[in-house]
């Protein structure tokens, strides 16, 4: 885990490993923080994509020379595409293991993050988010635009935390677990003990949540209607 400080030093170039629909964000991301882009690696591409050029293994024989980031993202959707998606992050986050690849850690130059924070590899942190003293943020974690991560919370390996999302007290959410779109996640603060969130949990867009949730679950606005707040 690093500092906001460690991070502004890296200047390796990104090599992206597949791809996704915010890939322009991703890569103005790099370009804003003067961060060169090499390419993607996807090996069911050939040519460019997003104005990129596609590269092969080859890539991989220079690999000290540069930091890799995963750009296929997963999403909680059950259609074949979006299955196939999942697996496929799931490979290439293998692949960086596998290759002993270091991972690149995206941090948009617009973001406020406390020097006391700290966050892991292959993480990508959106323009205008707010991160303050003492969060922690996982592997593999990608953290969208405008989102505010306060102190004491620590987003688990592979979570999503989707636009404009909050996360506020000591709340601990687990692996994969999917934060929707303006949802939020509040600690009351009337007991010391953290709030947990838990391993694949699915919040969807616009739900306050104020309680802890079990592994798997999901709450959703239709559910928040009838129990008023989780």
């Amino acid at each position: 885990m690093r500092s906001i400080n460690d991070i502004k030093l890296d200047r390796s170039p990104v090599v992206f490993l597949g791809s996704c629909a915010s890939m322009y964000n991703i890569i103005e991301s790099c370009e804003a923080a003067n961060r060169g882009v090499i390419g993607i690696y996807d090996p069911d591409y050939s040519g460019e994509l997003y104005g990129l050029p596609v590269l092969t293994d080859d890539v991989f024989h220079f690999h000290h020379e540069f930091e890799f980031f995963v750009a296929t993202g997963w999403n909680p959707g059950r259609h074949p595409v979006t299955v196939r998606n999942n697996q496929k992050r799931d490979q290439l986050i293998d692949l960086m293991h596998q290759k002993g690849l270091v991972g690149a850690t995206l941090v948009h130059p617009t973001c406020v993050i406390s020097p006391q924070a700290r966050m892991g590899r292959n993480v990508r942190i959106g323009a205008m988010s707010m991160i303050t003293a003492g969060a922690e943020i996982h592997d593999d974690v990608n953290i969208k635009e405008q989102c505010y991560i306060s102190h004491g919370v620590r987003v688990g390996r592979d979570s999503i935390v989707q636009l404009k999302a909050t996360i506020t007290g000591d709340v601990h959410v687990g692996e994969h677990a999917w934060i929707g779109v303006n949802s939020t996640i509040i600690h009351r603060g009337a007991t010391a003990r953290a709030m947990t969130i838990g391993n694949r949990v699915l919040i969807h867009p616009s739900v306050t949540v104020m309680q802890s949730l079990p592994d798997d679950a999901v709450a959703s606005i239709r559910d928040q209607s009838r129990s008023r707040v989780f």
